[in-house]
């Protein structure tokens, strides 16, 4: 869990999940230029298995590191925020 406008992840990835609801599905494409600076501030997830790592280390190579996150909201804490 984590509180949204907190700055743990990108801008992009945060602004997306802004009025989701609970059990809420949302696709939320993050712009080269946030991913960048996301990586640079330590703001992405970690990738979890051996071909997403080889996925975000092409990424960054190639210059074009958009990402698209697929977002469902499992929970909500009405009184911070927490998602």
């Amino acid at each position: 869990s984590w509180t949204l406008g907190s700055g743990d992840f990108p801008r992009g990835l945060e602004e997306g999940m802004m009025g989701m609801k609970l059990n809420a599905v949302r696709r939320i494409e993050v712009p080269s230029q946030q991913i960048f600076a996301a990586r640079n501030t330590s703001q992405l997830p970690e990738a979890t298995t051996e071909e997403r790592r080889r996925l975000y280390a092409g990424a960054f190579q190639s210059g074009d590191a958009t990402l698209v996150f697929e977002v469902y909201v499992t929970g909500i804490n009405q009184g911070d925020n927490r998602i």
